[in-house]
């Protein structure tokens, strides 16, 4: 059952029509989870399926793959651990928004109102510096005001200034 609903994850009416068969079938299906679900239904026993995060409205694969990816190092422990680990290029807003809405962080917090009222605070907060940020401190604070001219004609892009 979990491979058929995986199938259909992209069709809503084929894949409520198939959750309610598995519920009719005796079949247990847990919600989803940031920190145990995988982008498709995956069995947990003979009994028991988990929600795959790619079945979210409004989440796609390369943002839930980012999550994956972000959670192998550890666990999720809050909304501002969530990003903080996460790449911001493939996991936005939205995409945040709709896995509080569909309820993958009720294991961390149950509060889900109280989620998506911080969402914007915590998705503001500075994560860690990128390159090109980098490289614009590198530029403006390891070289002299004077020198700055001289070194723009001559300075190779990412180099702050090292020949």
């Amino acid at each position: 059952m979990a491979a058929n609903l995986s199938a259909v994850m992209d069709d809503t009416d084929k894949l409520r029509q198939l959750y309610e068969d598995a519920l009719a079938n005796g079949l247990r299906v847990l919600p989803p989870e940031v920190n145990a679900s995988e982008y498709r239904f995956v069995p947990v026993d003979r009994q028991t399926i988990r929600y795959g995060l790619g079945a979210v409205r409004g989440t796609g694969e390369s943002a839930i793959g980012a999550v994956l990816e972000a959670r192998k190092a550890a666990p999720f422990t809050d909304l501002f651990d969530f990003c903080q680990r996460v790449d911001k290029r493939m996991v936005n807003r939205r995409v945040m928004e709709a896995l509080v809405r569909a309820g993958a962080f009720d294991a961390i917090e149950s509060n889900r109102a109280r989620l998506l009222a911080s969402v914007d605070a915590r998705w503001r907060a500075p994560s860690k510096p990128s390159a090109r940020r980098r490289n614009r401190a590198c530029s403006a604070k390891r070289r002299p005001r004077a020198a700055v001219s001289m070194l723009l004609s001559t300075r190779r892009p990412g180099t702050c200034g090292k020949r």
